[in-house]
């Protein structure tokens, strides 16, 4: 990239992280850098101004958001006008959530605690907003083709453990006949949540394909997390697997929220494993970028906020982030996750019956440039417990399907 930027009075160091955005835009939306002959500077004079603040601060270990992005969701320049590249820089990465130790009882990085809160942005697109004032600004020609896309996804959390727990919600709610047949389910015939077949029958149906994600490990996990309450080697399993690829599905690794390595956990597939999402989106940054690359995870689908859907780095495509450490490129490729069934219902309490017009407000505003990252439990979709998410789910797929959305796998988005 550099070669068709000039800069003027910019570290090496520095000038990394600039390529870095610049071949972001180039790849994710053709942006035109060569035709922009741009010089790129800390002072007013070059056509690009940086702030130079905001790198210095970078290099002492400076990365809460209060500090940085103090009057706005933007960096600023000492004249208070917004330093577009840097703030994407910044978005991007989730450089917020570098070092935060006030984490939440799992151990994440907490939404209360975000800049998308604080600000309010949540929901928007801001990289994709300061990307087209960058280039009008600039006279870069990009493209604004529509993405009209999704990447659907399930998480394994467990099979057979959940019996106990809507049998008991169906007596409580006066349902004897259908508390009977999930009680019998457990021991007679199919668990309940063996409903793999049925997930993959239903997305092919509205002409997709999803990926599933399965934990591989069965110990008490940290902070009392329950993992798997299956064995990959578990027959049932293997037997869905093979039914889910027959169609057109993939599998993926939900990395156990316990102390074992991924290394550990991939040798119990007996498939090649290159996607992942962290159990309970349980990951800490940068930490997590480094250990996806030394397992050789390709893809990672884990970026959202537990609490509300949308934007976690209010970007909406895949990227690869930048190693400040390092300085360079990280070869993991991020997929950002956008809608979780449980955070609409579990942590935001949205009554089940309005689920489906909330999330399609939210995709019907967002569609043209956001490749929307979704995760519905499998828990989620048994029509014998949970009929108004079944329902909500597939009212997605019947709008996706409608409006002609794509299907995209985690591993096709490797390709250049």
């Amino acid at each position: 990239m550099s070669e068709y930027v000039r800069y003027i009075g910019i570290a090496s160091s520095v000038q990394a992280k600039v390529d870095w955005v610049l071949s972001l835009l180039e790849r994710n939306h053709g942006a035109s850098i060569a035709e922009g002959r741009l010089s790129i500077g800390y002072d007013s004079a070059s056509n690009i101004q940086l702030s130079e603040r905001f790198y210095l601060d970078l290099a002492a270990g400076i990365y809460d958001h209060h500090h940085h992005m103090s009057n706005g969701s933007f960096i600023q320049l000492p004249d208070g006008s917004p330093d577009y590249l840097s703030s994407i820089f910044y978005l991007v990465n989730c450089i917020q959530e570098y070092g935060s130790t006030d984490l939440d009882k799992y151990g994440r990085f907490k939404y209360e605690d975000s800049l998308q809160k604080k600000w309010g942005i949540i929901t928007e697109n801001k990289v994709w907003e300061y990307i087209q004032l960058f280039c009008d600004k600039h006279s870069i020609t990009y493209s604004k083709r529509p993405v009209n896309a999704c990447c659907l996804s399930h998480d394994i959390d467990f099979i057979y453990r959940g019996w106990k727990r809507e049998g008991l919600k169906a007596v409580q709610q006066g349902s004897l006949g259908k508390a009977t047949e999930i009680v019998t389910s457990r021991f007679v015939g199919k668990p309940i949540f063996a409903n793999i077949a049925e997930i993959a029958e239903m997305e092919a149906s509205a002409g997709y394909a999803s990926t599933f994600y399965w934990i591989a490990s069965q110990q008490k996990g940290d902070g009392g997390i329950d993992n798997a309450d299956y064995s990959m080697t578990d027959p049932l399993v293997q037997q869905m697997m093979t039914t889910a690829e027959a169609a057109g599905c993939e599998h993926g690794m939900h990395k156990a929220a316990a102390s074992s390595s991924f290394r550990a956990e991939m040798e119990q597939f007996t498939r090649p494993i290159s996607t992942n999402r962290y159990h309970y989106l349980r990951f800490a940054l940068p930490h997590a970028w480094a250990e996806l690359d030394a397992a050789g995870i390709a893809v990672d689908c884990s970026l959202g906020f537990a609490e509300h859907f949308g934007y976690r780095n209010s970007y909406g495509l895949p990227f690869r982030p930048f190693d400040l450490e390092q300085n360079t490129t990280r070869d993991v490729l991020i997929v950002p996750l956008h809608i979780m069934d449980t955070t609409l219902t579990d942590y935001m309490n949205i009554p089940k019956e309005e689920v489906a017009d909330t999330m399609l407000d939210w995709v019907a505003a967002v569609k043209d440039h956001t490749l929307i990252g979704v995760l519905w439990h499998n828990t989620n979709l048994s029509r014998k417990v949970s009929a108004e998410m079944w329902t909500a789910y597939e009212s997605l797929l019947t709008y996706m399907k409608a409006n002609g959305f794509a299907s995209k796998m985690p591993t096709e988005l490797l390709a250049p």
